[in-house]
């Protein structure tokens, strides 16, 4: 193969060669009943009265009252995002990390002693989880909310990656408190099993995990396993004391990843050729997680200019999260823009777009599929709704399903960008 084209392009012509005629097929909204549609128009109607009607603190309590209700394992503090019909409540990983930077976002705004005492009871919570498989650092990735039965141990790095960013919360703004005290604990545990097998995920079985190999190598070109073994590596060893003896290892392993050139790897992690775009809207909001907990816990100037990269790539999606986690203050208008626009149903209803959204002609080709787009991102009452608005397409305007009995979703995806934005002072 010539050296003479960069490996980006190589992939992108590779992806047209595998799309084949899905490249030239454009998407189209199925032609439903007029019952259906009819129905579908009263229910985007609705969802934008009752988006406008409430204020963001207003929801920001609803969802908080729905989730530690209807989202919260009965006997512990971790949660789920996603509610199916007629059956328990899994608990997810990711789901509680998240909340906890959400209940310590939010004690930075109120200073309540209930917000407060939430915070160690989630990382309470997240030390059951560990106890599950004996204390040993690995947390299993879903569990049934009544019993604690593990249900999938193939916990992948980027829920340790979410769970980094909450902790590098807590440490920075509650530095020697008794919940710093308990991150300390669990992040020595964490710690004990990257180290013990040389950052190659491995289960609750003690099995080595799928696309988990986070070991630094110069032939591995996911920039996804990059950023998530930098991100660890880096949190750990910040969040660690000086003295920790796990201090030397993590410093030989990150010289190892500079060596082999993930700094430099990191600097390209959106790219678009044409109308096929790479990654997708998910692996963009992690990365936007990924380097906000980098930036916070490290000063190498490389995390910084990955960051401002990425960050510009995705202006153009107005995505009120990522302005957030930017503190981009000159955004205040728009995260209040698309907050305002959120509604509190949230399910797998289905969502037809209003016949004044103006469509693209040809949308973007992203993991070998288009879906049909608005060409401005659209309000959240017009999404379809998912477990996670910020990490979906913002232009997408057509999705869901006319089941009987709709999943339901939580909402923490908007009460942890109303915390934090109220925390970094974006929202008034």
């Amino acid at each position: 193969m010539p050296h003479a084209l960069p490996r980006i392009l190589w992939t992108t012509l590779l992806i047209y060669f595998l799309a084949g005629c899905a490249y030239f097929k454009q998407p189209s909204i199925p032609d439903y009943a007029p019952a259906i549609q009819k129905a579908a128009a009263l229910r985007l109607e609705a969802r934008k009265t009752e988006a406008l009607e409430n204020s963001l603190e207003e929801k920001a309590a609803i969802f908080e009252e729905r989730i530690f209700s209807k989202f919260k394992a009965p006997q512990h503090h971790i949660f789920g995002e996603t509610r199916y019909p007629n059956k328990a409540l899994t608990i997810d990983l990711e789901a509680s990390a998240l909340m906890l930077a959400t209940m310590l976002a939010k004690y930075q705004c109120t200073h309540a002693a209930k917000d407060l005492r939430a915070i160690e009871q989630i990382l309470d919570g997240l030390e059951q989880l560990d106890a599950l498989n004996g204390l040993d650092g690995f947390l299993p990735y879903q569990v049934n909310a009544e019993t604690l039965h593990i249900t999938n141990g193939r916990t992948h790095s980027n829920a340790y990656a979410q769970l980094m960013f909450a902790y590098v919360l807590i440490a920075q703004t509650m530095p020697d408190s008794p919940a710093h005290q308990k991150v300390l604990e669990q992040v020595e545990r964490i710690a004990q099993y990257f180290l013990r097998y040389e950052f190659v995920m491995h289960d609750a079985m003690g099995l080595p995990i799928e696309f988990s190999n986070l070991k630094p190598r110069r032939w591995q070109l996911s920039r996804s396993r990059n950023l998530d073994f930098l991100v660890i590596a880096e949190c750990l060893r910040g969040l660690l004391p000086p003295n920790s003896p796990h201090q030397a290892e993590l410093k030989r392993h990150l010289k190892e990843a500079i060596r082999v050139g993930y700094l430099q790897k990191i600097q390209i992690l959106s790219f678009q050729f044409l109308d096929i775009r790479i990654p997708t809207d998910g692996s963009d909001w992690l990365n936007m997680i990924r380097l906000k907990a980098l930036t916070d816990i490290s000063d190498r100037p490389e995390y910084a200019s990955a960051f401002a990269r990425l960050y510009r790539k995705q202006f153009k999606e107005k995505n009120p999260f990522f302005a957030i986690l930017y503190q981009d203050n000159s955004q205040e208008s728009t995260i209040r823009h698309y907050l305002d626009s959120y509604p509190l149903t949230l399910n797998t209803e289905l969502i037809l777009p209003a016949a004044k959204i103006e469509l693209k002609k040809r949308p973007p080709l992203i993991k070998h599929s288009r879906t049909v787009e608005a060409v401005t991102p659209a309000p959240i009452y017009q999404r379809p709704p998912s477990d996670n608005i910020w990490k979906n397409n913002p232009f997408r305007v057509h999705g869901g399903n006319i089941a009987t009995h709709p999943v339901e979703f939580s909402g923490s995806d908007f009460i942890l960008a109303y915390w934090l934005g109220r925390m970094y002072e974006l929202i008034k």
